[in-house]
């Protein structure tokens, strides 16, 4: 199963280069910025919200769980960012689906790849 899910970029991201609401914000603003939604009870609900699914990679089961957090979480939070997206099936795993995102500010510019993962590992004993 793949899903994609597409933004307008005009819309979604209007600080873009060549966009008419195109704007520079310095470094000591994002980092307020930054910091101000890390401190706030909303971050800390979402966080929570996440950390409680269901999403260990040991525990068979979970690829409707794995999709569901992507799909419901993760895309939605990237499309207001004004990011594609597409989740992919896992050629090696039925359990853990794959998400690709992307979001073009400028062909111009160097590309940066992230890498994240949505399942979390069973505590060991020791």
């Amino acid at each position: 199963m793949t899903s994609e899910h597409s933004t307008d970029r005009a819309e979604a991201a209007p600080n873009q280069p060549g966009s008419s609401n195109a704007c520079t914000v310095d470094r000591a603003t994002v980092t307020r910025l930054a910091g101000d939604v890390v401190r706030s009870e909303a971050f800390f609900e979402l966080l929570a919200a996440r950390v409680a699914r269901r999403t260990e990679s040991q525990a068979t089961g979970n690829g409707a769980a794995a999709q569901a957090y992507l799909a419901e979480e993760i895309v939605p939070e990237l499309a207001e960012l004004g990011f594609d997206t597409t989740i992919h099936d896992n050629p090696e795993s039925d359990e853990h689906p794959l998400l690709i995102a992307s979001r073009l500010e400028d062909p111009t510019l160097p590309t940066v790849l992230l890498y994240g993962h949505g399942d979390v590992q069973f505590a060991h004993d020791s």
